[in-house]
């Protein structure tokens, strides 16, 4: 995608980065999100998939079984991102997991707070989703859902994995 818009407007592409920087996380926002005493490494989950293109999310089971692995197999802290429709998932997510590492960043946050949340990250888990821009932006690990959209688009400029929903014949089927 980046290359068919750099040469839409006549100029070469030669792996450009997004240019993106994040405010950095105030002590209020900290204390207020419960992140001030975060343990290393932090993960972020951003649940969300947007309302467009229906085929873009995980299952609250993929999603559950993933948060239980990350806490005991990794240990790490897990911040839960999204906007308001992930609102009941990270509830969910948050009670079915009963851990103190797992921190639901709440579904309400303007945009240079989520976006200074996402900058806590050591790695954020999403799919393809502004949440997955915002942590290539700044350069964060990162490991990309796919299932409708089309992988090839997106440049993790060497900073992550992507993976593809296997057996549906229709991908990319927006």
């Amino acid at each position: 995608y980046q290359q068919i818009s750099f040469e839409a407007c006549g100029f070469a592409y030669r792996g450009e980065e997004y240019i993106l920087s994040a405010g950095k996380a105030t002590p209020l926002l900290l204390q207020k999100k419960g992140l001030a005493d975060l343990k290393r490494p932090v993960i972020g989950l951003n649940t969300g998939s947007g309302s467009i293109f229906a085929g873009k999310g995980w299952t609250r089971e993929s999603w559950l079984a993933l948060v239980m692995r990350i806490q005991t197999e990794l240990k790490a802290s897990c911040l839960l991102l999204g906007g308001e429709r992930e609102r009941e998932l990270n509830a969910f997510l948050t009670e079915k997991s009963c851990s103190p590492t797992l921190i639901d960043t709440g579904c309400d946050n303007p945009l240079a707070d989520f976006m200074s949340i996402v900058d806590l990250c050591d790695l954020a888990v999403c799919g393809d989703t502004l949440g997955m821009h915002i942590a290539i932006g700044l350069k964060k690990k990162v490991v990309a859902l796919f299932g409708s959209t089309c992988p090839q688009e997106i440049d993790l400029y060497g900073r992550g994995i992507k993976i593809v929903a296997p057996g549906l014949s229709c991908a990319p089927c927006y």
